[in-house]
């Protein structure tokens, strides 16, 4: 794996601010070569009309520019890139360069479970209860994983409008300790993506395109269950992926998936961030 290459944030974050102040630091330096250009004040020297009206010209752009990174500080971001740095949610807000990827689902559907497994931890110590954002680098790329409490809808409302790529899961089971397949857990699902979508109407313009991945967590109970229970659960998952594709995009993928250790396939949790990382390329 490629070592984390901070210099070329710090390049884009510079690229960022030029472009986003670009008049104010451009104006002034066309405002004096103008001046400069009529040799009105001092003679030519060196072919050069007004020499120090040119030198200013030219200088001032640059003073205009640290002035700026002074006062708007736009490199702080970078010292919250680290590997497991965990933010809130007004750290969160001022990330400009770090991919935000929001996980959301029910209470209990694996969120955080999956977000430790990133990390090579195995359980979650506890029950996630705000906004929380981690920050993980893979393939040479910085992430910010946000995760949220189930049981407060307005948390992934909050989110929404900062995601650059959405993680939903779901699941047929009320507990993550749980072995019994609940098929009421579905209807709740579908509660829980109309809410969604009810929230992006309302407050957007426009209906988000952004990558997502639909992943049915939990697998590993479908074995204990009937063939024809298995495959209606699967139809009712694939269905409600095509209602998500239909409302948010088609660029979403769908995932079958399950945290046990003795299942290993081509959608791990490491496959999982592969695929993140591609979709915010």
């Amino acid at each position: 794996m490629k070592k984390f290459n901070k210099l070329n944030l710090h390049i884009k974050i510079l690229i960022l601010l030029i472009k986003e102040y670009y008049k104010i630091i451009l104006i002034p330096f066309g405002i004096i070569s103008f001046f400069a250009t009529l040799g009105m004040t001092t003679p030519t020297i060196l072919g050069i009309k007004n020499l120090y009206l040119w030198i200013v010209a030219f200088s001032l752009p640059l003073v205009i520019l640290i002035i700026l990174i002074i006062i708007k500080q736009p490199f702080s971001e970078i010292k919250k890139i680290k590997e497991g740095e965990i933010l809130n949610i007004d750290e969160i807000k001022n990330l400009h360069l770090t991919p935000k990827i929001i996980i959301i689902g029910l209470s209990n559907v694996g969120k955080t479970t999956l977000i430790n497994s990133f990390f090579h931890e195995r359980f979650a110590k506890s029950r996630t209860q705000n906004i929380e954002g981690r920050i993980k680098i893979h393939e040479n790329q910085a992430l910010c994983l946000i995760d949220m409490s189930g049981e407060q809808i307005y948390h992934a409302y909050q989110v929404l409008k900062l995601a650059n790529f959405i993680v939903l899961m779901v699941d047929h089971s009320k507990s993550h300790v749980s072995k019994k397949i609940v098929w009421s857990r579905q209807n709740d699902v579908k509660n829980f993506i109309k809410k969604i979508k009810d929230n992006v109407d309302g407050n957007y313009d426009n209906k988000k395109s952004i990558p997502s991945l639909f992943i049915v967590n939990k697998k590993d109970l479908w074995n204990k269950s009937a063939e024809t229970s298995k495959e209606t659960l699967q139809q009712n998952y694939k269905n409600l992926h095509e209602d998500w594709k239909k409302y948010f995009g088609d660029k979403s993928e769908y995932i079958e998936y399950t945290n046990k250790n003795d299942y290993d396939d081509k959608n791990s949790s490491a496959a999982i961030l592969d695929k993140i990382c591609k979709g915010v390329k």
